[in-house]
């Protein structure tokens, strides 16, 4: 089921009215997880049914590893019982997620030495990826990791443990929450004030405004740059990229905000995926603004793992460590070569950025603020510039695409007509983007709504949310573009 779609709205409703009707009596929130557990496995049985079984199997291994785990001290059992989570998820996500990449390779290897046919009828051609398998398989394991690690007590009851694992805000694509958060908020009851009412509401309304009106109309410029790139001049090639970057933003974000908006409706507090990655001062810093559920997770159980191993860290350093991780994740969202050279250019800038670091604050002590200025907003446009370039890895269908694409900002310069005569709307929501996410910079991640006047706030909600609904109605028929994160 999408967030955009308009079966969601009705489901959301009567999910509401019955979450309601069980508030009242003593611990009746037992019945409301019951409720939103069979809510949540029917809204992900509308992606398809089969898939439920993946999930359950997820959810079965790790409850009991978790029960498991807090009933012996003896490291080795505990290590074999984590291994058996590890394994088990891991090897799920492997085969539906990266079967037909090392397939294909493979026998793409062997064809190169003579030694395979043409035509590889083991590789599942019709093998498809279960929709949000990526999200829910790291936040399983992450409440396995830490029962491991001693820093959390395993849940008693299954269904509370199921509801974690497939809560449907987040199920599909994120943010991916530690237990360590949402568990305690299923553990107990909720009591929603109207202001979390009316604050989940808007963030609804506003991550539709981000995916309807900026997402989903930028990529109407962006699409047929990709798509016919070799036909365009390098201006184009470089707008296609720009713009690429903001869709994807504004969808992800978007989709995202829903999700806490869903949630918040529900009593629940889901963590902030994205803090102002526009306005990420270095590529360090970018990352702890950008998709924060996955990097945070891939630093508390990858990279710290590493950094603090007696052997790997020694010989990696913190640069390798830093590129070893950003290389996984790059493999992590998508089984394709553009994936892993995205997280090998953004492991590399890491690198870079952690030699330069010395040197940079060795040498930029300024006397005066419009110095620093200069050279903050100076690294902010350098940031992002090198951010957007990455992008086109991201965006490309192959690795040859990517290529052929990045040699095109350097080729033929100039822009075609039809580029030029979408600048002005391009634009324009690149800096409604922008304005969006001023405040959050500005003022410590607060919401920049919540700063101004109470007329102008209720009137610019009222407007967001009036032109949303007419947006909904008047694009009925093309709300089905999925977002961009449920492929991976």
């Amino acid at each position: 089921m999408l967030f955009n779609s308009l079966e969601f709205p009705p489901f959301m409703s009567i999910v509401l009215l019955v979450y309601y009707g069980l508030q009242w009596g003593g611990k009746r929130y037992r019945l409301q997880n019951l409720f939103l557990l069979a809510a949540s496995y029917y809204f992900y049985s509308r992606f398809s049914v089969y898939f439920l079984g993946l999930i359950l199997g997820s959810t079965i291994v790790d409850y009991f590893v978790g029960k498991q785990l807090a009933k012996t001290e003896d490291k080795k059992k505990r290590w074999q019982l984590l291994l058996i989570s590890l394994v088990y998820n891991l090897s799920v996500l492997g085969f539906f997620k990266y079967f037909n990449f090392f397939a294909e390779n493979l026998h793409d290897f062997f064809a190169f030495l003579g030694l395979a046919n043409t035509q590889a009828s083991w590789i599942l051609k019709n093998l498809v990826l279960p929709v949000g398998i990526s999200f829910y398989t790291f936040q399983s394991l992450s409440y396995t990791i830490d029962v491991y690690r001693g820093r959390l007590k395993p849940v008693r009851n299954f269904l509370d443990f199921a509801l974690f694992v497939s809560f449907f805000p987040q199920l599909v694509a994120g943010p991916i929450e530690r237990a360590s958060n949402l568990l305690p908020q299923i553990l107990g009851p909720r009591n929603p004030t109207l202001k979390q009412f009316q604050a989940g509401l808007f963030l609804i309304l506003g991550g539709l405004f981000k995916k309807i009106f900026i997402a989903d109309q930028i990529a109407r410029i962006v699409d047929p740059i990709f798509l016919h790139h070799e036909s365009y001049l390098a201006g184009d090639v470089a707008i296609g990229a720009l713009f690429f970057g903001i869709q994807i933003y504004a969808d992800f974000s978007g989709y995202t905000d829903i999700a806490r908006g869903a949630a918040k409706l529900l009593g629940f507090n889901l963590m902030e995926n994205f803090k102002a990655p526009f306005f990420a001062h270095n590529v360090q810093n970018y990352w702890t603004r950008w998709h924060i559920s996955l990097s945070s997770w891939i630093q508390d159980y990858l990279y710290f793992p590493l950094a603090i191993h007696p052997k790997l860290g020694k010989i990696l350093g913190a640069g390798g460590v830093a590129f070893v991780t950003m290389t996984i994740m790059g493999f992590w969202h998508g089984a394709h070569w553009q994936y892993v050279a995205w997280g090998v250019y953004m492991g590399l800038l890491l690198v870079l950025y952690n030699k330069l670091r010395p040197f940079l604050f060795k040498h930029t002590r300024f006397k005066s603020t419009p110095a620093k200025n200069s050279f903050l907003m100076g690294s902010v446009l350098l940031t992002f510039c090198l951010i957007i370039f990455g992008e086109i890895f991201f965006r490309a269908t192959d690795l040859g695409q990517a290529f052929s694409m990045m040699g095109g900002l350097f080729g033929n310069p100039g822009m075609s007509a039809k580029t030029a005569a979408h600048l002005s709307q391009g634009f324009t929501l690149f800096g409604i983007v922008l304005l969006m996410d001023l405040g959050i910079y500005l003022k410590n991640d607060q919401e920049i709504l919540l700063r101004l006047p109470l007329l102008w706030r209720r009137s610019i909600q009222w407007a967001m949310g009036i032109a949303t609904l007419a947006g909904l109605i008047s694009n009925a028929t093309e709300l089905s573009r999925p977002f961009e994160y449920y492929k991976f």
